[in-house]
């Protein structure tokens, strides 16, 4: 038997480049995303309990007694998590969570005022410190997902 060939019939396609960034690159994509947030956070809670045990609360209180950015990288410690969990939640649920969003860009909103407060409104310690720079890099993050959170709140109410 001999396989017999149309000549005008086209070739199978194979994918499109648009295909195969769809199919293929965005989830890798999505998938390193997320495995470096997660990372990241954890490098944070890390590099915040180093700083927290390197420098006590009271060193710091005797070089400075306005200070309470040892409590306030505690505090952040302790939220952050609380936080990045219910603004996940809200951003995932197909509900109306305004309210959730709102209140949680009133905390994160305080925390940079305090955070900011902590940093560059008291000038009596060192600032080369470990927990400074932690305070630091949790002050930015905080006004990026404020900022991130108060566009997609803006941008949901303009059209829904």
């Amino acid at each position: 038997m001999t396989a017999v060939t149309d000549i005008e019939s086209p070739p199978p396609q194979s994918d499109t480049p648009t295909d195969t960034f769809l199919n293929v690159c965005l989830p890798c994509s999505l998938i390193v995303a997320t495995i470096s947030f997660v990372g990241a956070i954890i490098t944070n809670c890390v590099f915040s309990i180093i700083a927290l045990v390197e420098t006590s609360h009271k060193e710091l209180q005797e070089d400075c007694p306005e200070t309470n950015i040892w409590i306030y990288l505690l505090v952040i410690l302790i939220t952050s998590n609380s936080t990045t969990r219910i603004a996940c939640k809200s951003l995932t649920d197909s509900k109306d969570n305004g309210v959730v969003l709102g209140c949680s860009l009133i905390s994160n909103l305080a925390i940079i005022i305090w955070g900011g407060y902590e940093l560059w409104g008291i000038n009596c310690v060192d600032k080369s410190n470990l927990i400074y720079t932690m305070v630091s890099i949790n002050v930015i993050a905080y006004l990026v997902i404020t900022i991130l959170s108060f566009i997609y709140m803006t941008l949901r109410c303009v059209y829904k």
